[in-house]
């Protein structure tokens, strides 16, 4: 069997797979890669090439530096003191919860800056006696985090993942602030949405009634944080300022500035070593590290070539710059709402980047592309973490669906619309 049709089989069982999450996603990326060298179409050194790679690196070294945020309390102190600006107005309310999450999210993992903004949110609400509700709030801090992470590099772990396949390609990387200007145009998007329409919707679809949030323990009653504390609090916000410039500036490459800041909040005591270790998303990591072999297989074994050839060929030998981002940009809205990101990337992109190597078209704008539209896995409650764990809200499935949904075509729409700017087409 030619080597080319192993790494097709390889890929559609990969995809399957992803898709269903019948076994473990970092699973189904690593036993790709084995298959693939022990069927002879890559080396062994390339199933395992991604443990070493930049991406994994920078993850592990931002997400201790996220978790030592979160650890010493900075992450829920910065929320607090931006939420006093909202009063008690709930329209302003959402539109400030939803700026705060959308930045915070731009360099913390989504997962964690829900969980930090919830509970903060509550506070506010219980609070405020009835004049804010969760229900108008919890459905904005998910769509925030996602949106936040197309704001940075460093936002989404599927934005590195995208990086990386870039420079397995041979193609140069993204930069930390590649994709913020597509990130910019879809937050203001949403605070424009929550600010008016969006607001008027929530009314008229949240008709159900308001819990009432149970806090273990008021402002009044908790503990005041020691100086030591408060000294640590300063020094986790200090390391991620240093990590985000030594990111900008490039004085050392991007795995180094993020393992030493991921180091340096260990070593100061802004986290334990072992805690650090738990927060870690190793998931996600494997996943990212073990979809390398996968991409290799494509590329080497002239599969992901093949597929983009046809493809090519279906759409007339000759598709413009404009209707392959807007077919892709399409495509990946709506896989993003049936399937894993991080699988949806590991398939879409390294297909993607030969397609536009062919073309001769710039690779880094179509993983930008993809990457960004991968953020709007909004319109169903499963579709990603960070807003399944909203449901904590009490939404029902159709809440997801009209609200999301709605704000995630408006999106999509403005997105589209955007590229001939962002891009200079």
């Amino acid at each position: 069997m030619a080597p080319s049709t192993i790494a097709m089989l390889v890929t559609v069982v990969a995809i399957l797979l992803f898709a269903t999450e019948v076994i473990p996603l970092a699973a189904t990326a690593i036993s790709a890669g084995i298959v693939l060298a022990a069927t002879g179409v890559i080396g062994w050194s390339d199933a395992f090439a991604g443990f070493s790679a930049n991406v994994p690196l920078i993850m592990i070294g931002g997400s201790i530096v996220a978790a030592g945020l979160e650890h010493t309390g900075a992450a829920e102190q910065f929320g607090k003191v931006v939420l006093k600006i909202g009063g008690t107005n709930q329209r302003w309310f959402t539109v400030i919860v939803f700026a705060v999450t959308a930045a915070m999210s731009s360099v913390m993992s989504n997962v964690a800056t829900v969980a930090i903004m919830m509970p903060v949110v509550a506070s506010a609400c219980y609070a405020s006696h009835g004049k804010l509700l969760k229900k108008h709030t919890f459905m904005a801090i998910g769509i925030a985090a996602c949106m936040g992470g197309s704001l940075t590099l460093i936002g989404a772990p599927t934005n590195m993942l995208g990086s990386g396949f870039l420079e397995s390609a041979g193609e140069a990387p993204l930069t930390l602030f590649s994709f913020t200007p597509l990130g910019v145009i879809r937050v203001i998007v949403c605070i424009i949405f929550y600010a008016t329409i969006g607001y008027n919707l929530q009314q008229k679809v949240f008709d159900f009634e308001e819990e009432i949030p149970q806090l273990p323990e008021s402002d009044q009653d908790a503990p005041k944080k020691t100086p030591k504390e408060i000294a640590k609090m300063w020094t986790a916000f200090g390391i991620l300022v240093l990590m985000v410039v030594g990111f900008i500036t490039k004085i050392w490459p991007m795995p180094a500035v993020a393992m030493t800041c991921g180091m340096l909040t260990v070593i100061t005591g802004c986290i334990p070593m072992n805690t650090a270790f738990k927060k870690l998303p190793w998931n996600v990591i494997w996943v990212v590290a073990g979809a390398s072999g996968l991409a290799a297989g494509m590329g080497k074994s002239g599969a992901g070539e093949l597929i983009a050839t046809t493809v090519i060929g279906w759409l007339g030998g000759n598709p413009s710059l404009m209707g392959m981002m807007v077919a892709y940009t399409l495509l990946t809205f709506v896989m993003c709402n049936i399937m894993s990101a991080t699988g949806l990337v590991s398939i879409l992109c390294p297909i993607a980047i030969i397609m536009f190597q062919k073309l001769g078209y710039n690779p880094s704008y179509i993983v930008l592309v993809i990457c960004t539209a991968l953020n709007m896995a909004c319109v169903v409650p499963y579709a990603t973490s960070p807003i399944t764990m909203t449901m904590e809200g009490g939404y029902r499935f159709m809440d997801y669906v009209k609200v999301g949904g709605v704000l995630a075509v408006i999106n999509v729409i403005v997105q589209i619309l955007s590229y001939p700017f962002v891009f200079s087409l």
